[in-house]
């Protein structure tokens, strides 16, 4: 059942904004990283090999990947906590946390094994962070908008990408070599995201209704819609939106009655099909889009443009920058435009297409042309030109979906395993991540053309796999997503409504003959 809420408002748009500064860190620190690696006062203070070694490989994926290790145990961590507490206090813990590791980075002082600790640390509060904030948005956004809403984490993800990118461009045009400031200003502002979303979420953020209504706080969970929506706790919108979320969850009290509830979350998950096929979407979607070799031009880009034949520290910062703006562009205009407009499985298939094209082009081009990382020698060059518009090309096709994972894992879970539902997506996320963020320098390094073709078939297998495996989301509430996922699938809204109706009667029984 679609709910007949008005378009976002001013409180909600401002709560949603404030939500996403756990994306807003990570997209820093995932922007900023590969770029600081390759400053010349970031080279001399942790006295690094020569670029492009199998030392200086091995360092600089380290220093990238260590923060997925992070990444991985914080999203699984903060479940534990979000249940007992909420996603509000998930968010400032996981944002305390980010803030200690990132301290740890910009005073580390050449020294190695504190840089990769830090890296840990900070990736555990970036783990905790983005599995809560799409969650957290998700619950409290209309159906109708949900998409946008939730796409505004991404937003922010690519935004302060674009911003890493571009610091590290300017400190190595105006900052000397010879100064540690060169590299520490860069990571140094990492805390200024962190220090934000910790104070907002413990002063400033609502608790998420649904939340509330887990812990059968109904009232204060009204009241706190109301605020949020700008409506009278009595407004019909709000009455019925809670109607529907109160007898989602009373019709899942019914089942779960009986059950041990230390393993209910793992018992919801294993049992019931359409979970697994919940989780199953969700872990393979993150899979994919780690596997179109996003993580690989994000973290490792100046290498992939010495790969190309384009050197010079200055141009691959430079070139760095406008792909990410690029790339930021196309999610907000995805975003804001289309995601809700079109639907989820539309803007994936467009988006793989796209990626996969340009990817074999890549390929083609280093296998073919075997450009020298030493030289320029194909700066100049037409096909070394086009290899360059595809590397652009890219992150304007990977930008139209790129949000699209985040806001299906958080929307298809009913609210009962949407923490643990969640987390799980989220850790199958970081975990592909680490391997490909891993693996990625030692492919461009030795079988160099042949890891963009490893890319290229991944995300062509991915537009079969969406085509005819990928549920449509799109408009549903948070509580008709099992008629999506169901293996009917092709129920109407009018029987999952009565279904849902039907739920609410029998837990109004079961009610009565408690009190009786």
């Amino acid at each position: 059942m679609d709910i007949n809420v008005d378009p976002p408002r001013t409180r909600l748009l401002f709560l949603v904004v404030l939500s996403c500064f756990g994306a807003a860190y990570f997209g820093y620190s995932s922007g900023v990283i590969g770029g600081c690696i390759e400053l010349p006062a970031f080279q001399r203070s942790f006295k690094l090999p020569p670029r492009d070694s199998k030392e200086f490989n091995t360092i600089a994926s380290n220093i990238v990947s260590f923060t997925y290790i992070g990444t991985l145990v914080g999203s699984l961590a903060v479940i534990p906590l979000v249940e007992k507490l909420g996603p509000r206090i998930g968010l400032a813990v996981s944002a305390g946390i980010f803030v200690a590791g990132c301290a740890m980075q910009t005073w580390s002082g050449g020294e190695l094994n504190l840089m990769y600790s830090g890296r840990v640390v900070a990736g555990l509060g970036m783990g905790g962070s983005t599995a809560v904030g799409p969650m957290y948005i998700s619950e409290i956004s209309p159906a109708l908008i949900r998409g946008f809403l939730v796409g505004i984490h991404e937003i922010s993800f690519q935004i302060t990408t674009v911003f890493g990118f571009w610091i590290n461009y300017g400190v190595n045009r105006t900052i000397p070599p010879s100064s540690s400031a060169q590299w520490m200003i860069p990571l140094g502002i990492q805390l200024v995201p962190g220090i934000i979303l910790f104070i907002i979420s413990l002063l400033v953020l609502p608790e998420s209704p649904r939340y509330l209504v887990r812990k059968n706080h109904i009232e204060r969970a009204q009241a706190v819609l109301g605020r949020i929506r700008e409506l009278p706790p009595d407004h019909p919108d709000i009455l019925s939106e809670m109607h529907e979320i109160k007898a989602h969850f009373d019709m899942i009290q019914i089942t779960t009655r009986t059950q041990d509830t230390r393993f209910a979350g793992v018992r919801g998950i294993l049992l019931s099909p359409t979970m697994r096929a919940r989780v199953a979407s969700g872990c393979l979607m993150m899979l994919f889009l780690n596997l179109t070799g996003a993580v690989a031009l994000n973290s490792y880009l100046p290498s992939i443009f010495r790969t190309l034949g384009f050197n010079g520290t200055g141009r691959a910062l430079m070139l760095n920058g406008l792909f990410a703006a690029l790339r930021c562009l196309s999610v907000t205009l995805s975003s804001v435009f289309l995601v809700d407009r079109y639907g989820r499985k539309v803007l994936l298939i467009v988006s793989a297409i796209g990626v996969s094209g340009v990817m074999w082009y890549l390929g083609a081009f280093v296998t073919v042309d075997r450009p020298n990382p030493g030289q320029d020698s194909h700066s100049s060059s037409i096909p070394g030109y086009i290899a360059l518009a595809c590397i652009f090309l890219f992150g304007f096709f990977f930008g139209l979906s790129s949000q699209v994972p985040w806001i299906y894992c958080a929307e298809i879970f009913p609210t009962h395993l949407r923490s643990i539902g969640v987390s799980l997506t989220t850790t199958a996320q970081f975990a592909a991540e680490f391997l490909v963020s891993k693996c990625s320098p030692y492919m461009l390094t030795n079988i160099r053309g042949g890891a963009f073709f490893v890319f290229a078939a991944c995300t062509a297998v991915m537009v079969g796999w969406v085509a005819w495996c990928v549920p449509e989301t799109k408009g549903r509430t948070l509580e008709a997503m099992e008629e999506a996922f169901s293996r009917r699938g092709r129920r109407s809204a009018s029987d999952a409504h009565a279904e849902l109706e039907k739920g609410s009667e029998e837990a109004a029984v079961v009610e009565a003959d408690i009190e009786g």
